[in-house]
């Protein structure tokens, strides 16, 4: 199984940008779903991923880390679509425009778990359609 920091690092590559925050999200949603076995639905982003992740990055505030992540999401999304290799390896043929931040979240710890394009597993587990 890949790291969260070593897959969010593949696709941002060595740059600047600060990914703690959006690797620790990812690492709590890996936890819930596969380890806690909890359904993608009664997961909510905004009281059961991002407080556990803002506590780790403390002392900045709840809000502060709450703005880094969306954005790292958004910028992260934004990487995959442009690289064809990315958009194959992570998302398989499925180019839609992801709803929410907390999408890629999600999208990224199924990678972790399965370590195959989100449209391979979902044809196997269709629970995990966001």
């Amino acid at each position: 199984m890949q790291s969260a920091n070593s897959l969010v690092r593949s696709i941002f590559g060595f740059s600047r940008c600060n990914i703690g925050a959006l690797v620790r999200c990812v690492e709590i949603a890996y936890e819930l779903m596969f380890v806690q076995g909890r359904s993608r639905n009664s997961i909510q982003v905004t009281k059961d991923v991002y407080p556990d992740a803002a506590k780790d990055f403390y002392p900045k505030r709840y809000q502060t880390v709450v703005r880094q992540i969306e954005r790292t999401c958004n910028q992260c999304w934004e990487r995959i679509q442009k690289d064809e290799y990315l958009l194959k390896k992570i998302v398989g043929n499925h180019s839609k425009e992801l709803e929410s931040p907390s999408e890629i979240i999600f999208l990224l710890a199924c990678y972790m778990r399965y370590e195959k394009p989100f449209q391979e597993v979902l044809e196997q587990e269709p629970a995990l359609t966001f």
